[in-house]
């Protein structure tokens, strides 16, 4: 059984300065994205068969709730 990886997170500082590297790299960036309900935020760069996401937390309250407890 072979594992593929298709999903990369990334727990960074707010906002993900770190992502510039990356397009100064050369990747494209997709657009960012808030989470409502988790607190989180991203920005992400995508591939063919997989992508990178820079994750952060953007609302400490709100990511901690009992609706995101699980996670």
């Amino acid at each position: 059984m072979g594992i593929e990886l298709d999903h990369l997170f990334v727990c960074t500082a707010p906002g993900a300065p770190q992502a510039e590297d990356l397009v100064q790299f050369g990747l494209l960036e997709g657009p960012p994205n808030q989470h409502p309900g988790q607190g989180t935020a991203n920005r992400r760069f995508s591939f063919k068969n997989a992508m990178i996401e820079l994750l952060w937390v953007s609302d400490a309250e709100e990511s901690q709730s009992e609706f995101t407890r699980r996670t």
